[in-house]
């Protein structure tokens, strides 16, 4: 089956560290969350030299497209206390690249940079994303997803980042100055798939931004 890259709706997704196998896609592809359907899933990428064993593979990927579900790709944060640098956002969005590549992502779809936890603030913090989404912008659309301790306001988020024109949400109070969310976290939850088993998952939102924006992801075509 030939898969596409186009914008995504507005509808309720799904995102999951553990792997989403095509028994528990097509699983999803049946449920309903929050009184929506589940119509897309985020899968994560590695941080360093390729995926790892709960990431997204080329097999989990169709799996995920087969059933109906569109697909985005995450890449993993570091645990809370890291420090950011230009050097480090280089090396991460290179890595992001060739990850998600190697699942078989389709170019022009959404890579999501996990935005939390960090020690640093400002600088530091705007010369790591625009490091990281100079590595990325080749192949995919970077998009920012924004979570506790981010180390930008509001206005930096938005005004210091030229090559970013999308950004995600925890379930958290968060901000984006001027242009707002494509994609909205609620809180997690696990959801009980029959013969398929138990996921743990954190619901999502996905709509236009205040700018008309929206994620580009992967579909069946």
């Amino acid at each position: 089956m030939p898969y596409i890259v186009q914008e995504a709706p507005d509808c309720l997704v799904v995102d999951a560290s553990e792997a989403v196998v095509p028994e528990l896609a097509r699983a999803l592809a049946q449920t309903k969350l929050l009184g929506l359907r589940v119509q897309g899933v985020g899968q994560y990428i590695g941080l360093h030299d390729g995926n790892g064993p709960n990431d997204l593979t080329q097999v989990r990927l169709a799996g995920i497209l087969d059933a109906g579900l569109g697909c985005f790709a995450i890449q993993h944060c570091f645990n809370p206390g890291w420090h950011a640098s230009a050097d480090l956002g280089a090396e991460l969005g290179g890595n992001a690249r060739r990850n998600a590549l190697l699942a078989g992502y389709g170019e022009g779809a959404a890579v999501w940079l996990d935005l939390e936890g960090g020690a640093s603030l400002g600088q530091p913090v705007i010369d790591f994303c625009n490091a990281w989404v100079d590595q990325v912008k080749s192949v995919y659309t970077p998009r920012i997803y924004v979570g506790f301790a981010c180390g930008l306001s509001p206005e930096q988020l938005y005004e210091a980042l030229p090559d970013v024109h999308g950004y995600g949400s925890d379930v958290g109070p968060r901000e984006v100055a001027t242009r707002g969310f494509q994609w909205k976290q609620h809180a997690e939850t696990v959801l009980h798939l029959g013969t398929a088993g138990d996921l743990r998952v954190d619901p999502g939102t996905l709509r236009a931004d205040l700018l008309g924006g929206r994620m580009p992801w992967m579909i069946a075509g």
